[in-house]
């Protein structure tokens, strides 16, 4: 699977506007579809058929946040492991970390099977449905990848 970087708002708000992508991403407070602007200071991956877009954003000068997500869920793994390929060897980042909430515990299933190990809680720190929830930190360092263990 070929992923390429890509700025084009129409593109990445193809996928993160999705209705079933938005309903999960977004917590009580934010702006509704038709008025979602996404930052755009961030690196989007996707490829040619826009089955998903995967996210990353600078935590610090070593580590990046990343979010995955999926129009086309047949593709995920092959899609997540490309963006992630692709983002090792074209970045000097050492780590790639993903907070989730716990209310999406296939997401967590699927940031294992990634080689996402989990590494803490953020304790209630995010507001769904009136009701808060806390996020689990996941992580995967560029040396677990280079040493096999991805």
């Amino acid at each position: 699977m070929v992923v390429n970087p890509t700025k084009d708002k129409k593109e990445i708000k193809s996928v993160l506007c999705d209705e079933w992508i938005y309903s999960r991403i977004s917590e009580d407070g934010a702006p509704s579809i038709e008025e979602y602007d996404p930052p755009m200071d961030v690196l989007y991956l996707t490829d040619n058929d826009l089955s998903g877009i995967m996210i990353f954003h600078p935590v610090n000068a070593a580590s990046y946040e990343m979010h995955i997500q999926m129009i086309d869920k047949t593709k995920a793994m092959e899609f997540c492991r490309s963006c992630i390929d692709w983002f090792w060897s074209n970045s000097e980042a050492i780590k790639i970390t993903a907070q989730i909430p716990e209310i999406y515990p296939d997401v967590c299933r699927f940031a294992e099977k990634n080689g996402f190990k989990k590494e803490g809680i953020n304790r209630l720190s995010c507001i769904k449905g009136g009701r808060v929830y806390s996020q689990i930190y996941y992580g995967l360092s560029r040396s677990e990848v280079e040493n096999g263990f991805y």
